[in-house]
C-alpha cells in the first residue's frame, strides 16, 4: 500500500463505522458498544518484575531514615509505612507523566510542530530523534484511532510509518525494558489494523530511555503475528471475565487504608 491507499482505507472505516472515545473515562464505542482497549488487554498479565520493583521502592524509601524511625510516635512510624507502601504507585505516576510528555512531543514533532524540551525529557527526545536519522522513516499517522469490530478491540496507535520502506506499526515506549506485553500490544494494533483494510508488513519497538546513560532500543517484533494474536485474543476473553466476576460477584470494602475485594460466595 502507498499513502495514498492507506488514507482512504481509513477514511472509508471511519466513514462506514460509528467509533466514539471518552476521554474522560478512556473508552471507546463502536456502534455504541464498548470496546476493550488494546493496552488494557495487552497490560491484564502483569509482568513479573513489578512485584520486586514495588518491595524495592519500599526498601529504598526507608532505608536511609533509620535515625529518625527511633525518634517517631508510633503514629508517625504507621504513615511512614503507609507511604513505603505507595511508593511504587508514586514512582509510577512519575514515570508516566514523563512517559506522557515524550509521547506528546513525539505526536506533535510527527504531525510537523516541534515543542519545548524540558530537562526531564531531553535524553528521550534525543533518542526518538536518532532514530529518525538512522534510518529512512516516512511518518504516515500518529495517535490514530484503530478498531476491531470482530472482537469489540479498540486503541489509539502511537504511530504508523514506512521505515526503510517497510509499512510498520511504530510502537513507542519510555519504560527501562521491553516487556513481553508489548509484543500483544503491537499484535492488537497489527488486528485492528488489518480489519481496517490496512495490512502492517512488520511491528516496530522503539523505547527511548529516560536516563542520559541509557541507550535507544529499536527492535522488530519476531514472534509469529498469528500466535501474538491467539494470545492477545485469549487475554481478551480473560479480561471480559475477570470483569463479569468484578461486577457480578465480588464486593469491594475500605478499611481506610486500603481497598479489600472478596468475592461473594454461595454457601451451602
Amino acid at each position: 500500500m502507498n499513502h495514498q491507499e492507506i488514507k482512504d482505507a481509513f477514511d472509508l472505516f471511519y466513514a462506514t463505522h460509528n467509533i466514539d472515545y471518552d476521554g474522560r473515562k478512556h473508552q471507546y464505542k463502536l456502534e455504541g458498544i464498548t470496546c476493550a482497549g488494546v493496552s488494557t488487554i495487552s497490560d491484564f498479565r502483569p509482568s513479573p518484575f513489578l512485584i520486586p520493583w514495588a518491595a524495592k521502592m519500599v526498601v529504598e524509601h526507608l532505608k536511609d531514615k533509620r535515625e529518625a524511625i527511633a525518634k517517631m510516635t508510633q503514629e508517625e512510624f504507621d504513615a511512614l509505612l503507609l507511604e513505603a507502601k505507595k511508593m511504587h504507585k508514586t514512582k509510577s505516576d512519575e514515570a508516566k507523566e514523563i512517559g506522557t510528555a515524550v509521547h506528546d512531543w513525539c505526536e506533535n514533532h510527527i504531525k510537523g510542530k516541534d515543542l519545548p524540551v524540558t530537562k526531564e525529557t531531553m535524553s528521550s527526545i534525543g533518542e526518538f530523534v536518532k532514530f529518525e536519522l538512522q534510518h529512512k522513516v516516512e511518518w504516515i499517522c500518529t495517535e490514530k484511532i484503530v478498531c476491531s469490530p470482530s472482537y469489540l478491540v479498540a486503541g489509539r496507535l502511537d504511530s504508523l510509518a514506512f521505515v526503510d520502506n517497510i509499512l510498520s506499526v511504530v510502537d513507542l515506549k519510555t519504560s527501562s525494558r521491553i516487556g513481553e506485553s508489548y509484543f500483544l500490544q503491537t499484535a492488537g494494533y497489527a488486528l485492528c489494523l488489518s480489519e481496517m483494510g490496512i495490512p502492517a508488513e512488520r511491528r516496530l519497538i522503539v523505547r527511548l530511555p529516560k536516563a542520559a546513560e541509557d541507550c535507544l532500543e529499536a527492535c522488530e517484533v519476531t514472534t509469529p503475528l498469528k500466535d501474538d494474536v491467539e494470545a492477545f485474543l485469549g487475554q481478551r476473553r480473560a479480561y471480559a471475565w475477570h470483569n463479569m466476576v468484578d461486577m457480578k460477584y465480588s464486593e469491594k470494602t475500605d478499611n481506610g487504608n486500603f481497598v479489600e475485594t472478596k468475592l461473594k460466595l454461595k454457601k451451602i
